[in-house]
């Protein structure tokens, strides 16, 4: 009989994944400037439980800009 995949956090969960923390994944598209083609650039980050995730997660964004 076949495993069941396991998922993302399913993965984490069973590596013991430091306590207090969440992982997200944050994909931003970028448009190419010599082709004109659209990238996606993508990064898994670790955000405390405590204070607002929004906040934090926007911080993050402002922080990996490829504008900046």
């Amino acid at each position: 009989m076949a495993k069941a995949s396991k998922s993302f956090s399913d993965k984490l969960k069973s590596k013991g994944a430091a306590k207090g923390v969440k992982h997200v994944r944050i994909i931003r598209s970028v448009k190419d400037p010599e082709n004109g083609a659209i990238r996606f650039l993508d990064r898994i980050a670790s955000i405390p439980l405590e204070g607002n995730l929004d906040e934090h997660l926007r911080k993050l964004v402002e922080e990996t800009s490829p504008d900046a």
